[in-house]
Parts: structure tokens; sequence; C-alpha cells
């Protein structure tokens, strides 16, 4: 019975990072319905995990489901947006500021490298995955517990505005995130909460202005 239900969690992580990854990835249109059907077919497997993962994406407020007429990406609204953008200036800025004390140089340099090079037009993995991989270790190396859980929260409602972001200002991205690290190599507390202030304000410029 174990077995089972193990394989069946699996079954439904799996659903859950794939539909997840569709939709940031723009493979649906956002004013079509996610199709339990087709995303079974697409996926290979049964409706049962694929209805699952719709339930745990609707939880984290990624899809919204309107009765009858099914589940739809959630696109957040301007205000939504400036909302989330002016709780991460400060508590992101605050995580950069703690971090800057006890953050691991080594793990640090390897974010370096990768953004170089991007700055040098030589990256080759996924920029917006990288960038949320930089704002998870710089949160978890503020050894806040309160406020990495706080900001988790947020997070997951952040992706399709990153995507968004970073479609139109990734030169600007790279260039911020380098600034980032190299105030927290320098172990500069200041310097860090004001470079990851700007780095928001910038995004939130960027994105104010296309939506």
């Amino acid at each position: 019975m174990n077995r089972v239900k193990s394989v069946n969690t699996a079954k439904s992580e799996r659903a859950y990072i794939e539909i997840r990854n569709h939709i940031l990835k723009f493979k649906n249109d956002p004013s079509e319905p996610l199709s339990e059907v087709k995303l079974a077919s697409l996926l290979g497997m049964s409706r049962t995990p694929i209805r699952e993962a719709l339930r745990r994406l609707e939880s984290e407020g990624v899809i919204i489901t309107y009765g009858k007429r099914g589940s739809f990406v959630n696109i957040p609204t301007l205000r939504e947006i400036r909302d989330i953008f002016e709780v991460r200036m400060f508590l992101e800025a605050a995580a950069a500021k703690l971090a800057a004390k006890e953050i691991d140089l080594r793990r640090l340099e390897e974010f370096e490298a990768l953004f170089t090079t991007f700055r040098e037009g030589k990256g080759k993995d996924d920029f917006v995955e990288l960038g949320r991989e930089f704002h998870f270790f710089l949160i978890e190396s503020s050894g806040n517990k309160v406020l990495k859980d706080i900001l988790d929260n947020i997070y997951t409602k952040l992706d399709i505005i990153r995507l968004f972001s970073y479609s139109f200002r990734r030169k600007e991205a790279v260039e911020e995130h380098l600034k980032i690290v190299q105030a927290l190599r320098k172990r500069d507390e200041e310097l860090s909460y004001v470079a990851m202030q700007n780095h928001l304000k910038n995004a939130f410029n960027t994105l104010a202005n296309i939506l």
C-alpha cells in the first residue's frame, strides 16, 4: 500500500512540475482553460495526478478556477504586482543586508561566474531559473526563518511576473545581480541593501511600463 501511495505521490509531483513549467513557458494561451484531458495526454498519465497538481497550483495562486469554465493561468494585475514588489523591496533588501554578514563566498562566486557568462553572451542556463535560485540562496543566507517563510509564500506568486520582467530586461538584470554579488562579496550590508532595492525598483518599473 505504501509503495502504491509513493508512486502516486511521485506522479502528482511530476505533474505539478511539468504543468508549472508549461505555464511559465507560456505554452498555454492564458485565455484558454487548462484542459485535464490534454495535459494527461501530453504527460502520458491519468487525470488523477493532473487534477491533484492543478489543485496545488491553485492553492499557490498560479492558476484560478471558475467553476464549470475550468482552470486558467492567474495573470496578476498591476496592483497585485505593485503590492508584491513593495513587500519585496523591504524584505529582500533586508535579507540581502543580513546575508552580507555570513554568506558563503564560495557559492557566491559560483553565481557570479554564471551571471558573468550571461554578460558575455555565453549563458546556456535558464536565466529565469538562475535568478530564482540566486534570490532563494540569498534569502536562505539571511539566516532568518520568519523572513524566509514570508518570502517563500510571496515567491509562489512571483514566477510569472519574473518571466515577464526578464524577457524585457535581461541585460539590465544581469548587471544588477552582479552589483548585488559584488556588494555581498565585500560583506557591505548597506550596499547590499541598496543594490537589492535598486534591482527590484527597476524590475517593477519595467513591468509597470509594459502591462
